[in-house]
């Protein structure tokens, strides 16, 4: 995978722009960041000390950590997100930054949070070691990420339709495992970590393609590589057959996601 961390590198600066667009209607749109988020904060302790929401987008977290921690500090890439987090919770802490290039000190927060922004790392193992260092010894790093084999069928139908899946490409669970690995033994040299992981397979159901579409674009997922044609209409009508045939018994239809949750935990020294 190519590795950029430059914050303003052309393709950071379209996520953030793409982010930012959605940050007003993003509450509207992310039932499947509840869902993860309920996951992640019930594996964090009641009594947080220091938190730090990375990749914290409109603060659509920030009363559920704030309210368990002694302090709370908000950071996303997006200049817009963090526009909209700062109008909601004018008294926590924002500020914007790339997850590539932490501005902190090692080990200056008790807890570390990051809800679905991984998976838009270069460089995840990178990341991580970042991150872990950050904590303070007995503090954990919880985080969820999308998977390999997310956003079927729709992800499918495109890429049969178009040539390519209109989204960016999720790390497979090995690859993840052994990302976790790496960072978890370098970590060792100076601080042992304690990991678990597991993976949840959530499905959002939509009475139409158009409402999938109109959800990924309202929490800013509609993010596409500079120079990638746009759907004509004729391909968006062969998708909106194709997946006719993946409607359930129940008239629904399902956007499938394969999602890593991972707790990791610096020892006590």
């Amino acid at each position: 995978m190519h590795v950029n961390n430059d914050a303003s590198a052309p393709h950071k600066v379209r996520i953030a722009q793409s982010f930012g667009k959605a940050a007003r209607c993003y509450a509207r749109h992310n039932r499947l960041q509840q869902q993860c988020a309920e996951t992640l904060l019930h594996r964090l302790p009641n009594r947080l000390g220091v938190v730090l929401d990375a990749g914290c987008g409109p603060g659509v977290n920030a009363q559920a950590l704030s309210a368990r921690a002694a302090c709370y500090y908000g950071f996303d890439l997006s200049a817009g997100m963090l526009a909209q987090a700062k109008e909601h919770f004018p008294q926590h802490t924002w500020l914007q930054g790339d997850l590539e290039q932490l501005p902190f000190a090692a080990e200056c927060f008790d807890q570390i949070y990051v809800n679905l922004a991984l998976q838009w790392a270069d460089n995840l193992a990178g990341v991580l070691h970042q991150l872990i260092q950050c904590l303070k010894p007995g503090g954990t790093l919880v985080f969820s990420t999308v998977l390999e084999g997310s956003m079927a069928p729709l992800g499918p139908l495109f890429r049969r339709v178009t040539g390519h899946s209109h989204h960016n490409q999720f790390l497979p669970k090995p690859e993840l495992l052994m990302c976790l690995q790496q960072v978890t033994a370098q970590a060792r040299a100076v601080d042992a970590c304690t990991t678990k992981f597991h993976t949840e397979h959530i499905g959002i159901p939509y009475v139409s393609m158009r409402d999938m579409l109109y959800d990924l674009k309202g929490i800013g997922a509609n993010y596409q590589p500079a120079g990638r044609a746009r759907l004509t209409r004729e391909q968006l009508r062969q998708v909106e057959d194709g997946l006719e045939c993946y409607r359930e018994t129940d008239g629904m239809l399902y956007l499938n996601w394969h999602i890593g949750f991972v707790s990791i935990t610096k020892s006590v020294a």
